[in-house]
């Protein structure tokens, strides 16, 4: 496989970023909208099971709107998850400490150390089943590009040091 250039693979990350910061906001109103929605659902469940002259029924409401408040609360920790991946993207400086950029070059060298790391290990657990062959070539392009990032990082880190 040919390294794209990285500039070419910065604006396909941020493309995928982007994508996917589109459906965690999606996520987020979704979960917002139904735990409104189970919210109320228990509300009314439970007027009902007050209003209710036959025990039976008013164990059994409340049952289903205690199921209903459970579900809320779900969808309000679905939402609210969504809301710390939205926060992260428009606000990432807030998340991370300051670091300077022979910390942080460091840090990206170690980090390509690791995904080639894993990388290998599952190229390796891949080889042994011909029948993932496909799969295993193209494991291999990506371990081919991942080291390319890595010297590229490597790189940086010199030109850090020499700094």
């Amino acid at each position: 496989m040919k390294a794209l250039p990285a500039l070419d693979e910065l604006q396909q990350l941020w493309a995928l970023t982007d994508e996917c910061l589109a459906k965690a906001l999606t996520a987020r109103r979704r979960a917002e909208k139904y735990a409104h929605h189970y919210r109320a659902n228990a509300e009314e469940l439970r007027r009902q099971a007050a209003r209710s002259r036959f025990p039976e029924i008013r164990d059994r409401l409340l049952r289903v709107a205690e199921s209903n408040e459970h579900l809320c609360s779900l969808m309000e920790r679905t939402a609210q998850s969504a809301r710390n991946v939205t926060e992260v993207k428009a606000d990432p400086v807030r998340r991370r400490p300051a670091e300077d950029p022979v910390a942080q070059a460091r840090r990206h060298v170690a980090e390509g150390e690791r995904r080639i790391e894993r990388q290998e290990a599952l190229i390796t657990r891949l080889s042994l089943d011909n029948k993932h062959a496909a799969l295993t070539a193209h494991a291999r392009e990506i371990l081919a590009t991942l080291k390319y990032t890595h010297s590229l990082a490597r790189d940086h880190l010199m030109l850090e040091l020499k700094k």
